[in-house]
């Protein structure tokens, strides 16, 4: 097991087993992080700069865990539970790490509040025109309340399937 402290008065915790497999070395167990300050938390992850969202919406408390299996190809996360400041997220993700990943996301999302300007993805989209979102895979989310600006929606689901566009 492994215990580190980390900025934004953050701890995360490892437990499970390393190991040599088909695809090389790979860690199989459970993870953990609980943090009182995420905001200083992202700008370390993220080499001091924080996202505008997260200064649009700092968030304080976080705490998630999971199930993780992680090799040099491809990571797994299997029943992921995260909180962010009350906001509650389960489920599960996987990716790889190829040149175009291949991404597996189910989520349910109890609340979810998202400022329009966050969301750059939208104003690409236009129907019947193909999007390259730059990963292959299925996403769906399953949100019981969004607020993304003066809209509030309740009850939304979201399936999208990506695949290149060429």
């Amino acid at each position: 097991s492994l215990s580190v402290q980390l900025p934004g008065d953050a701890e995360a915790n490892a437990e499970g087993a390393l190991s040599i497999g088909g695809e090389g070395a790979y860690f199989s167990g459970d993870v953990s992080i609980r943090g009182n300050k995420t905001s200083e938390l992202v700008s370390w992850l993220n080499e001091g700069s924080v996202p505008h969202i997260f200064s649009e919406q700092p968030l304080e408390k976080v705490a998630a865990k999971a199930s993780v299996f992680l090799t040099p190809a491809r990571v797994s996360l299997d029943k992921l539970f995260i909180d962010l400041d009350g906001g509650l997220i389960s489920g599960q993700l996987a990716t790889s790490f190829e040149e175009r990943p291949q991404v597996e996301v189910a989520l349910d999302i109890e609340k979810i509040a998202l400022p329009t300007d966050n969301l750059p993805v939208v104003g690409k989209i236009v129907p019947g025109r193909p999007v390259d979102l730059g990963f292959d895979g299925n996403v769906a989310f399953n949100v019981a309340a969004l607020d993304a600006g003066p809209v509030h929606l309740e009850s939304v689901s979201l399936k999208l399937e990506a695949n290149d566009t060429d």
